[in-house]
This record gives structure tokens, C-alpha cells and sequence, in this order.
């Protein structure tokens, strides 16, 4: 990495921050795509992540070009093509894989499977774009799984669950995959055209396969999946300029936050008040993510 980028490294609190409303953005688009679950297909409720995410940063990218010239732009990017496009079929697989695993199954249990994510992205960090491996920073994300387990007890007895379940993993391995590639990209792309080329490249594949999943919505939904698409936008463009500011390994033990942030959204919405697990679920991970920020390399 160049000087510039090293220094940005030094600037968690910054990324700390982006990450927090991405998150609560992503965690919001996640409870309104359960409640559609139930009457629309997860493979349309996919398509409109990814449609109206393109459709909500389109016209951030086209103020952008009286910044930058979109020609400009658009040669810079050539040769991280690849990088573009695999960025937005992992966030597609991964959101698709997420969102079948808990079909048949509790989603508890697929959020426990699905974040061992931060660990992934350690490692996948270290192979992949040379980030050195931080003891502290695992001793941080296993203090934050720990947390995650508390607040979520998933069960134990497997027999109920369906072979789904399994597609959680596949969501964290794909998820890992696109934050890390996001890191790469981070310090050579403006964030909204990164967050455009995710759902665009995202958005191809799912397109092509929606013909035999495609049903009638009514007015109520969508507006709910427009509203999916909008989080979405904004989630990812957030992430995306988080991770400019800081490690991939370190954002990694910061994406916990999600778990805490998803029960308070689903007390919001349907009156779930945290019990004490959760509450102690959530101190842990707090901590976790203290320790994570104050740690410098």
C-alpha cells in the first residue's frame, strides 16, 4: 500500500462511524426483506435489492462526472474490471445464499453460522492482499463471536434444522470475499462508483434468472422493495467508504455490531424487548469492538 493509504489506516473512528450506519442501514433492509418473505419469492426480493440499490446511487453517479469525467472514470477502472465484477456477484450469492438458508430455518441459527465471517476476512486478508495477521485482532473477533453466540443461543440439536442451513456458510464465505475486494478497490475508486458497480454486476446475473421466479406484487410491497433497495444503496456505499478507512481485518471484528443493532431494530419493529442475554451479548461485543479500535498496527 501507498503512504496515503497507510495513513487512512490510522483513522477507525472515521470508519467506526461509516460502519455504524451502514450497518444499521443493512440490519434495517435484512427486517423489511424477513417481512416480504413471506409472500414474495426470495429470488424477486434479490433482484429488488440489487435493482433499486443501482437505481437509488445512479444519480450520485452522475454528479460525480462534474467532479470526474465518467470517461475518465471509466478507463481508470479497467483494470480493476475484474475486481468490479466479482465484488457484485459475491454480495449477490451471498445475499441470495442468506436469504435461503433461512427459508426453512430459524435465523438465529443462520446468523450464528453466518459470522464466522470476521474470521474468514482475516484470513482471506492475509492470503489474498497481504495484510499482517494481528494477534490481538483475533483475540478481539473471538471475544465478539462469543458475544454473538450469547445473544443468539443457537440450538443444539441439529436434527431439526434443514440442509438450507448450510447456505449460511456459503453467505460468509461470499461476504468475506466481498469486503476484502472492496478493501483492494477502496483507495482507487470514488465509494458511489463502487457501490453503482456492485449492484450492477450484482444485479446481471439475478436479472437473467428472474424470468422463473417473477410474480405479481402488490402496491404495499413495493414499496417495501424499493425500500430494500434504497438500504441497500446506502448500506453499501457506507461499508464501502469504511473500508478506505481502516484494515479489513480490523473492519471485520467491527462488523459484529450488527448483531445488537439487528435485535434493537426487531424490538423496534415487533416489540421484542432484548432480554439479558442479549443485553450481555451486546456488552461483549461492545467491548470487543473498543478493544479492536484502540489497537494500533
Amino acid at each position: 500500500m501507498t503512504a496515503a493509504s497507510d495513513a487512512q489506516n490510522n483513522r477507525p473512528i472515521i470508519a467506526a462511524a461509516f460502519l455504524l450506519g451502514g450497518i444499521c442501514s443493512v440490519a434495517s433492509m435484512d427486517a423489511l426483506a424477513k417481512i416480504l418473505s413471506a409472500s414474495v419469492p426470495i429470488m424477486q426480493i434479490n433482484w429488488a435489492r440489487f435493482f433499486f440499490h443501482l437505481l437509488s446511487v445512479t444519480p450520485l453517479v452522475w454528479y460525480l462526472r462534474r467532479q470526474v469525467s465518467l470517461t475518465t472514470l471509466l478507463q481508470a477502472q479497467r483494470q480493476h474490471l475484474p475486481l468490479h465484477i466479482m465484488r457484485g456477484m459475491l454480495l449477490a450469492a451471498s445475499s441470495f445464499s442468506f436469504f435461503y438458508a433461512i427459508s426453512e430455518n430459524p435465523v438465529p441459527d443462520a446468523l450464528a453460522i453466518f459470522f464466522i465471517e470476521p474470521l474468514v476476512v482475516m484470513l482471506i486478508a492475509r492470503l489474498f492482499i497481504g495484510e499482517k495477521f494481528d494477534a490481538r485482532l483475533l483475540v478481539a473477533a473471538i471475544g465478539g463471536l462469543f458475544g454473538v453466540l450469547i445473544i443468539l443461543r443457537p440450538g443444539l440439536d441439529v436434527s431439526g434444522y434443514s440442509p438450507k442451513i448450510l447456505f449460511a456458510l456459503v453467505a460468509a464465505v461470499c461476504f468475506a470475499g466481498y469486503i476484502v475486494s472492496a478493501r483492494h478497490v477502496s483507495n482507487h475508486t470514488p465509494a458511489v462508483f463502487t457501490s453503482w458497480t456492485t449492484a450492477l454486476f450484482g444485479l446481471i446475473p439475478i436479472s437473467l434468472l428472474m424470468f422463473f421466479f417473477w410474480q405479481p406484487a402488490s402496491s404495499k410491497e413495493w414499496l417495501l422493495l424499493i425500500a430494500v433497495g434504497g438500504l441497500s444503496g446506502l448500506g453499501h456505499t457506507l461499508i464501502i467508504l469504511a473500508v478506505r478507512y481502516t484494515t479489513a481485518s480490523r473492519l471485520a471484528v467491527l462488523h459484529y455490531a450488527e448483531v445488537p443493532i439487528a435485535a434493537l431494530i426487531s424490538w423496534f419493529l415487533f416489540s421484542h424487548f432484548p432480554d439479558i442475554w442479549v443485553w450481555s451479548g451486546i456488552i461483549l461485543i461492545a467491548m470487543a469492538n473498543l478493544y479492536a479500535l484502540r489497537l494500533r498496527h
